[in-house]
């Protein structure tokens, strides 16, 4: 079963934005689901990364930001409204 984390981060540039995004892009352990700016959805398949180390890893790529990762356990529910392409992922990903 993967690991699931939601992480806020709060009033950060669209620099580091992307700095983030990269980062997850460049890590092959990481699906992540980022259409909110400053919120991204993390799932783990191989259970590397637990709240801590993501906080850690957030904290030295945006050192001034203030940040927090939330691990979700049990069941994953969840509800939006906004451009149907969005949610793909989480239809695909995050309920899983």
């Amino acid at each position: 079963m993967q690991r699931k984390f939601v992480i806020c981060v709060d009033d950060s540039t669209s620099n580091q934005q992307d700095t983030l995004t990269q980062y997850f892009q460049d890590n092959d352990s990481i699906s992540y689901w980022h259409w909110f700016s400053d919120l991204w959805l993390i799932t783990d398949d191989d259970k590397n990364w637990t709240n801590v180390t993501l906080r850690d890893k957030v904290k030295k790529l945006l050192p001034k930001a203030n940040i927090m990762v939330i691990q979700m356990d049990g069941e994953n529910t969840w509800s939006g409204f906004g451009n149907i392409k969005m949610f793909e992922w989480l239809d695909e990903t995050w309920g899983k």
